[in-house]
């Protein structure tokens, strides 16, 4: 299985420029070691990946797509990746981003462009673009992403895979190029978590990395704090809010998708944020200074 994704990485990466670093005969040598004793490793078991460039993976530098930081070389694997491994995932390579993850575009200085396998004209979106490309081209099974803004939902969009921005806090995250402990604001915002080709390859790969970290001093349980349920699971239906434009077209793919949902058993329901009509016009952030001119 490793070697025909490698396979894949050897006649696409170069077109797409998805992946950054690539451990082939690193795992080419895991995925052996794995066949010759036999045991069963995890339930991602031989299961081919990548994880983002800002992922600690030891002996490999962890650049945040900033080619000054190729010799920052991780001595040990943050903890989604640590716990990849100890479920027998094994680590392709590390996809490509933009700079410290600035951009909803992926273009690195490190690398260049990531472009989007489906059509090589167009954007993966960012900034996990790295490795929704390479999930979306077949160079491996599942990748992992980061997620403030978008990050990895843009990209699966866009290159029509699937990805999960978990809660924030439920998949841990760590790196000995950041502090222990991040500003409140980006333990809100903040998130990790998979890209794949089904959702059903998102719920084992999130099932493999959820839960609290020593590492992470604000990580969660895996334990989703819900009550259960007699009636049909809820879903908010949110497009028209606080005066923003949305096209007919976008409109109309949120209402097919409510349309699919209610298909199979969810209701759907008109909502509003609560409170945003309150808020300044004009609280002085770029946004509000652009549309003020």
């Amino acid at each position: 299985m490793v070697q025909a994704h490698l396979d894949v990485v050897a006649s696409s990466n170069a077109s797409v420029g998805a992946l950054v670093a690539v451990r082939g005969e690193e795992a080419l040598r895991e995925a052996d070691e794995a066949d010759r004793t036999g045991n069963y490793r995890g339930i991602l078991d031989g299961v081919p990946m990548s994880v983002k460039s800002e992922y600690d993976v030891a002996g490999l530098p962890t650049t945040h797509g900033n080619k000054n930081m190729v010799d920052e070389i991780a001595r040990q694997d943050s903890p989604v990746v640590a716990r990849l491994r100890a479920q027998g995932a094994i680590i392709i390579g590390k996809g490509n981003q933009p700079d410290f993850a600035m951009r909803w575009n992926t273009h690195s200085s490190e690398l260049g462009w990531t472009r989007n396998p489906r059509d090589l004209n167009k954007s993966v979106g960012g900034s996990s673009g790295g490795d929704a490309a390479a999930v979306a081209a077949g160079m491996v099974a599942v990748g992992f992403g980061t997620d403030l803004a978008g990050s990895i939902r843009v990209p699966a969009a866009f290159s029509q895979i699937y990805g999960l921005r978990a809660t924030p806090g439920r998949i841990p995250y760590a790196s000995e190029h950041r502090d222990s402990v991040r500003s409140p604001a980006v333990e809100a915002m903040s998130s990790q978590g998979p890209l794949a080709r089904t959702v059903d390859d998102l719920r084992v790969a999130f099932a493999a990395t959820a839960g609290a970290s020593a590492r992470h001093p604000f990580s969660l349980s895996s334990q989703p704090c819900v009550e259960e349920t007699t009636g049909p699971l809820r879903v908010a239906r949110i497009v028209h809010q606080s005066g923003a434009d949305v096209s007919p077209e976008m409109e109309e793919k949120v209402d097919e998708t409510c349309r699919a949902l209610e298909e199979v058993g969810y209701q759907i329901e008109d909502a509003e944020f609560p409170g945003v009509n309150s808020l300044p016009q004009n609280c002085g952030c770029m946004c509000c200074r652009n549309c003020a001119k």
